[in-house]
């Protein structure tokens, strides 16, 4: 199941990029820089291809927006927000940025993004550290990481009335540097289904 799904999805980002000059001719001129972008996400610590029934166990959501570089609006510039509930990992607050490439292919469109963000990770639970010949609770509360996203997106760009409508489903991974003194690079994943809306524009 995941070799289709990475199949299909290579399909379409391959078939969106070769018909890039086919694009629906209203995509550029209903497009407004600064849309909402919303999301519903599901965080886990694991390798980009590993442990996936476990892939929706941790929920979470997302804030963001973005601004077109060029006219077609196939290069912008996006920013998210994110928070994500890990009892087991710690819960996740996040800031990215990421330079985002977007093909269209009529109402469809594919996204290749990748940026530069941090992350700030909540303990889990209590840790314990030796004092004076005696364990001790040691609360730090959280550790800021730098944090590297990249990701792959499937979009439709839905309705051209007024607020234009674009649903996507997202599948990103990044890793933390920084997050344990013994595992210098910690792989991460998130799950995304949101909408993009136009919704402040004349």
């Amino acid at each position: 199941m995941k070799t289709n799904l990475f199949q299909w999805v290579s399909t379409v980002l391959l078939l969106s990029t070769v018909g890039v000059r086919a694009q629906a001719p209203n995509t550029a001129a209903t497009y407004h820089n600064w849309p909402v972008v919303v999301s519903l996400q599901f965080h886990s610590l694991s390798t980009p291809l590993g442990d996936w029934p476990t892939s929706f166990s941790n929920p979470g959501l997302s804030l963001g927006t973005e601004f077109r570089y060029n006219r077609r609006a196939t290069l912008l510039q996006s920013a998210q927000v994110g928070y994500y509930h890990n009892r087991y990992a710690g819960n996740g607050l996040y800031v990215a940025p990421q330079l985002v490439y977007r093909p269209q292919l009529g109402p469809l469109y594919a996204e290749l993004r990748a940026g530069v963000g941090a992350l700030y990770t909540m303990q889990p639970s209590r840790s314990y550290e030796l004092k004076d010949d005696s364990w001790q609770t040691h609360n730090h509360g959280g550790k800021l990481t730098l944090m590297l996203p990249v990701g792959l997106s499937i979009g439709y760009n839905g309705r051209q009335a007024a607020p234009r409508i674009s649903p996507f489903v997202s599948y990103q991974v990044f890793v933390l540097h920084g997050y344990n003194p013994s595992i210098p690079i910690v792989p991460n994943r998130l799950l995304q289904v949101g909408v993009r809306a136009h919704l402040f524009h004349h």
